[in-house]
């Protein structure tokens, strides 16, 4: 996203590729579990690969994006607010429709010329809306569970969890120490509005990630944490 800081890119980058740096894993192991998080949220094969090389080169200061471009907005097909809407009403009639059949049908349609708009762009924005492709399935789920917490608009519920990371050496001496990843999410949009690594696991580190949230996106309605 164009707001997000480095680290905040980071750190979901962090959370994308987390399931593959379990001790003793093979290699069909990792494989396959590229390809459900690919699913999981909604990316190619190739770019948590990237992700992945580039902490196993670089640690996490290698997940930052790299500096020196900035995306220019003007790039985007004339009145791409209209087409966005429709990108979405193709999403929802269909949650397991993919983006690349998403810009197809729009080419087909006329409302965009043949590749006027990349995959990356329109996902990205439907990502934002809350229409990424594991935002829409939660969205149509039939469950009770999700019905229990799904909510109709954004800001009304933040969950927060914290999950364990890697091993990292920020001990003097280089020594690896594990870190900790706490997380809020808005339930709505299923979109992170806060997350951060850290030394511990003390309620203090909650409290610190849930007022980055607030302060980046507002006071929710209410918050869910699962911790004591």
């Amino acid at each position: 996203m164009r707001n997000q800081t480095l680290e905040q890119k980071a750190n979901e980058r962090m959370m994308i590729i987390m399931p593959l740096l379990e001790d003793g894993l093979s290699k069909s192991d990792i494989v396959e579990r590229k390809k459900i998080q690919c699913d999981k949220y909604d990316i190619s094969y190739r770019s948590i690969s990237r992700y992945f090389d580039a902490y196993l080169d670089g640690g996490y200061e290698a997940l930052k994006p790299k500096t020196g471009y900035t995306r220019q907005e003007s790039s985007l097909p004339e009145g791409f607010q209209s087409i966005l809407e429709e990108a979405i009403i193709l999403r929802r009639e269909n949650p397991s429709r993919s983006v690349k059949d998403i810009i197809k049908i729009l080419e087909l349609e006329g409302r965009i010329k043949k590749d006027s708009l990349s995959r990356s762009t329109l996902q990205r924005h439907l990502q934002s809306s809350g229409f990424g492709a594991k935002q829409i399935r939660l969205y149509t789920s039939k469950g009770t569970a999700a019905r229990r917490f799904k909510q109709p608009h954004r800001c009304m519920l933040f969950q927060g969890d914290i999950k364990y990371g890697p091993y990292i050496p920020i001990t003097e001496g280089g020594k690896p120490k594990q870190v900790y990843l706490s997380a809020f999410i808005d339930d709505a949009t299923r979109y992170i509005v806060s997350a951060k690594f850290y030394e511990n696991q003390k309620t203090e580190i909650i409290e610190d990630t849930l007022r980055t949230a607030i302060t980046r996106y507002g006071k929710p309605d209410a918050i869910y944490v699962d911790y004591s």
